[in-house]
């Protein structure tokens, strides 16, 4: 079952049939460096840690996931969350993020990149609070994939009696306000056109007809997470409703996890009802598969291209349409 996709790695539960890679991961003694030097020995201890996490999906409703690189197909490793329910640090019935890769899959950010999507869906999926990560202190390669994470460094402590670790944290506020919204500027222009190219390319679009010249939005909004421009979203004011425009996500920032498109359409229908509209209209591409479900989930309704009102300023390209009616009772 797959849980997550990102731009480069697949997350999903861990199988019995990993057991053959996974013993390949924990036999390692190099991977075992900074974990107190216990690599195992069998496929069966192998298969047993599979069986303990399966046991963990069933019993705390999460559990490390096995992660493949998406454009190999390997299993390369594990990362994910999970539920600490002993002692550690003082701390007891607390969520973890952790990771654990084969060597020659290392220094690729594939350590932070399935992090941050594990932080996500703790904070937008299970809607958690807080969550810890931990690393021995001499691990500086994890520490950092930890902090590009967000995370915080609190303190050290002794794990197991053992080893001397790094006890890191962060909470939903922080990793929600990690993402910065600010009006669009001119000097951001060069930045959002490469975006927009960059989606371009990946759906392998068209470029748009020179002649088509689309009208100026009267708001206008970017998404930035550590100063990079990740996502925008903008409205055109027309005589009793407005339109979505630029509804634009970076690839690495889609999905319910990561939070951006959801932020970035709440802050318009924000706008909408301080402009007092009641309702909004949009028009996409037939190939945004995506962005029509994620609009279906937010209530938009599909309409036929004759619905839309007069003077909807209508792109060549688009051809699906949606039309969503602001509850003012809410």
């Amino acid at each position: 079952m797959k849980i997550i996709e990102t731009e480069r790695l697949i997350l999903r539960e861990l199988q019995p049939s990993d057991a053959a890679k996974m013993f390949e991961l924990d036999s390692n003694p190099e991977v075992h460096k900074y974990l107190g030097n216990h690599p195992i020995h069998t496929i069966n201890q192998a298969e047993e840690v599979i069986a303990s996490v399966r046991n963990q999906y069933i019993t705390n409703g999460i559990g490390r996931w096995a992660t493949v690189e998406k454009s190999s197909g390997e299993f390369i490793g594990w990362s994910g969350l999970k539920f600490i329910s002993k002692p550690e640090n003082n701390q007891v019935n607390f969520y973890d993020v952790g990771y654990r890769l084969m060597p020659k899959y290392w220094g690729k950010g594939y350590a932070t990149e399935s992090a941050k999507a594990a932080l996500g869906y703790a904070f937008n999926t299970m809607n958690l609070n807080e969550v810890v990560g931990t690393c021995h202190e001499d691990n500086i390669a994890s520490r950092r994939a930890l902090e590009k994470c967000g995370l915080i460094f609190v303190k050290k402590f002794l794990y197991k009696n053992e080893l001397t670790c790094d006890w890191l944290k962060i909470s939903k506020d922080n990793w929600r306000n990690r993402i910065k919204l600010m009006p669009f500027q001119h000097e951001f222009r060069d930045e959002v056109n490469q975006m927009v190219y960059n989606i371009k390319q990946e759906f392998d679009l068209p470029i748009p007809n020179a002649s088509y010249k689309p009208m100026e939005p009267d708001w206008y909004l970017v998404a930035k997470i550590n100063e990079k421009i990740v996502g925008t979203v903008a409205l055109i004011y027309q005589d009793g409703f407005a339109v979505l425009k630029r509804m634009y996500v970076a690839k690495a920032l889609r999905g319910k996890e990561m939070g951006v498109s959801q932020l970035l359409l709440n802050q318009a229908l924000n706008a909408c009802r301080q402009m007092n509209f009641d309702t909004i209209y949009l028009g996409t591409m037939e190939e945004f598969k995506a962005a029509q479900r994620f609009y279906e989930k937010n209530n938009f309704i599909k309409i036929a291209k004759e619905d839309l009102p007069n003077y909807f300023p209508n792109n060549p390209v688009d051809v699906v349409f949606y039309k969503l009616r602001l509850n003012y009772g809410n």
